[in-house]
């Protein structure tokens, strides 16, 4: 395998250690050669899950998200997928019938314009590469507590 791109889901799974066991075993090579990607798309998504609101953020990062995401960014193996403008465009023109959550179109995108698969449990994402427009490696995270 000549790499993946996590989505944000799966940067919080691998971060976490929470990846199934299956895909884990699959990411051995990507690891070891360094081309298991992570989008900026995800940084933005972790700020916003993180961030403070007057309810509390939707998902505690600790200590903070920004600490969180420069900590799991530093692991073995792993390289951030720069985004670029062919990138954005491609996101925009997409074939068949693509997600419609921007952030996930840009991931699509990114992972198509490096021809590696994405990681993630989303089913829109997972039914769009059924539809022959993408590569995925579907994963649900493992239960913190048996």
């Amino acid at each position: 395998m000549k790499g993946v791109l996590l989505d944000t889901c799966a940067v919080i799974w691998y971060a976490e250690g929470r990846l199934p066991p299956g895909v884990v075993s699959m990411l051995k090579e990507p690891v070891a050669s360094g081309t298991v990607f992570f989008s900026p798309i995800s940084a933005w998504e972790i700020g916003t899950l993180g961030r403070p609101r007057r309810d509390g953020p939707r998902m505690r990062f600790d200590p903070n998200p920004t600490a969180w995401f420069d900590r799991f960014r530093a692991g073995p193996g792993l390289q951030e997928a720069r985004l670029s403008s062919a990138i954005a465009m491609e996101a925009a023109l997409l074939p068949g019938d693509p997600h419609s959550d921007p952030a996930d179109r840009l991931l699509i995108a990114t992972a198509r314009h490096r021809g590696i698969p994405l990681v993630t449990s989303d089913r829109r994402i997972i039914a769009y590469a059924a539809q022959g427009f993408l590569d995925v490696l579907p994963c649900h995270p493992e239960s913190k507590h048996p």
